[in-house]
């Protein structure tokens, strides 16, 4: 029985000076020396998964950011950065990187099989499925079976595969996205405090982080508006309340 073929690598070429590469140097600029560091562990980890892709979606994040010793936010913030400057890629929900591919191709073709091939192979968890089967939700399968005194034939056959759709990546709000969410909840208290009260206790709790991938209320362990807000008025952080007129322009 044939060894069945490998659909990721063992290796990749590496550029003795990559680092100077243009847009190595824009990551290098922005995220410093472990921007590098990550982009290599990156390039790492394309080349040792099936197909050479990862989804775009928080939970791989997490497993990447685990697996790099880096945040899940910063992990996002650097993609983020590389689909940008086009050296990743997102289609149908998934990362690859065009130029690693292209370094990869000869290893797959000396094993018999085109790139593109080994991306639509059909994977028993999954994850890839080969684009006419998913239209036609049949895979036709070669099975040759002997028999004894018989002549072998080869046989075709049907099997019906249940492929489930391939799911929408969730949007990840970007931190302005996630300070407008957080500012909608203040209506429901625009006539308990001042216009003034609610605006300084606002400003506050959005001040983001150094990478500026989280706000100060997204680091809290717990979080409950009403009962902040309640404290932060008992302990005088606010001004003396003055419920809003009912005209009076929300801030």
């Amino acid at each position: 029985m044939s060894r069945p073929i490998k659909n990721y690598c063992d290796y990749f070429p590496h550029d003795r000076d990559m680092r100077n590469h243009r847009k190595i140097k824009a990551i290098r600029t922005k995220f410093g020396i472990e921007g590098y560091a990550i982009w290599s562990m990156l390039l790492e980890y394309l080349t040792g998964i099936d197909g050479n892709v990862f989804e775009y979606s928080e939970s791989e994040f997490e497993l990447i950011g685990g697996d790099f010793g880096v945040s899940v936010e910063t992990i996002q913030l650097f993609i983020d950065y590389c689909i940008k400057l086009e050296i990743l890629f997102l289609k149908d929900g998934f990362i690859n990187s065009e130029s690693l591919d292209e370094r990869l191709k000869p290893v797959y073709i000396k094993r018999g099989m085109s790139k593109e091939n080994s991306k639509k192979q059909l994977r028993l968890n999954g994850k890839f499925v080969n684009n006419n089967s998913v239209l036609d939700g049949v895979i036709e399968a070669e099975k040759s079976q002997s028999k004894v005194n018989e002549s072998k034939e080869d046989k075709k056959e049907h099997i019906i595969v249940d492929v489930p759709p391939t799911p929408t990546p969730k949007k990840l709000l970007s931190i302005q996205e996630r300070a407008i969410e957080f500012k909608k909840e203040f209506n429901a208290f625009k006539n308990d405090y001042s216009m003034e009260t609610l605006k300084e206790f606002y400003e506050y709790w959005i001040e983001p982080n150094k990478l500026k991938t989280k706000m100060r209320f997204e680091m809290e362990k717990t979080w409950d508006l009403n009962l902040r807000l309640k404290k932060w008025a008992r302990n005088s952080f606010g001004k003396k309340k003055e419920v809003a007129k009912p005209n009076q322009p929300y801030f």
